[in-house]
């Protein structure tokens, strides 16, 4: 059992473990020994109140099926905090441990996982899905039906996604702290400007020109030139299909964020 395996090294977490299992038991028999142990553990950790419920439940079950009391279960049956409890009713129950059953269990499973950084390319509420770029031609498409929370980050946000094998379809993903991802995703500054009858627009920048959508673009009025800042993806431009992936053209910059003085933008 995974409680008897973290015992030792993360105590806490066993204890989880051990509730969680005289919850999940649909007849007493498959826990009769976990119980005990248990309220143990619940003594322990003076954590009286609810030992005594353990200790009670475990008694009453070996009691009715007339099996030996042993000793683990007799210790705690005749100590002075089960007398105590027991004598003024002050036993309680353990609370519902399924939320943090299930955090740790999922924070066992990463550590398995092999994680690789990308960004939020763009999100595509059509398709109900996110698009994390993790290179100039490679990416990773969470869908949020199965990552809720992933509709919720904008273009631009890194993060990390988990899988199991370096093609694999991602199992996870969690925040990460790196604020830009040198040749991936970074923060730039330069002069903007649209032309007249385009939708779309430049930041001409020293050492880039960055393409700004339609999206971002529109709040720049044609015929003006904009000092700003933006934050921007670095992709393959798609040129045609071959396949899901399609054929790869002219490898380039474009901003999924501008902002120029008190005016900001921001490609969903």
């Amino acid at each position: 059992m995974l409680g008897e395996i973290l015992e030792k090294s993360r105590p806490d977490d066993a204890l989880i473990c051990f509730v969680y299992a005289t919850q999940l038991a649909r007849e007493e028999q498959e826990v009769a020994k976990i119980r005990i142990h248990l309220a143990h553990r619940l003594a322990l950790a003076k954590r009286y109140a609810e030992a005594a419920r353990q200790t009670s439940l475990a008694l009453k079950y070996r009691e009715q099926s007339g099996y030996k009391i042993p000793q683990e279960l007799q210790q705690s049956a005749s100590s002075e905090w089960f007398s105590r409890i027991n004598g003024d009713g002050s036993m309680q129950d353990l609370p519902d441990a399924s939320s943090a059953a299930t955090a740790l269990l999922r924070s066992l499973d990463r550590k398995s996982l092999t994680y690789v950084q990308g960004v939020v390319d763009h999100v595509n509420k059509d398709k109900a899905l996110s698009y994390i770029a993790t290179g100039v031609n490679s990416g990773i498409a969470l869908k949020h039906a199965r990552f809720p929370q992933i509709a919720d980050l904008v273009a631009g946000t890194t993060l990390e996604v988990g899988r199991a094998e370096p093609d694999g379809p991602p199992l996870d993903w969690r925040s990460s702290q790196a604020v830009e991802l040198p040749g991936l995703c970074e923060t730039m500054s330069g002069r903007l400007e649209r032309h007249e009858g385009k939708s779309f627009a430049f930041i001409r920048t020293p050492r880039d020109d960055i393409f700004v959508p339609p999206d971002l673009a529109v709040i720049f009025a044609t015929g003006q030139k904009y000092d700003v800042s933006c934050l921007a993806v670095r992709r393959a431009e798609k040129t045609g299909k071959t396949g899901k992936t399609g054929k790869t053209g002219k490898i380039g910059w474009r901003a999924v964020r501008v902002s120029s003085g008190p005016n900001e933008a921001s490609v969903l």
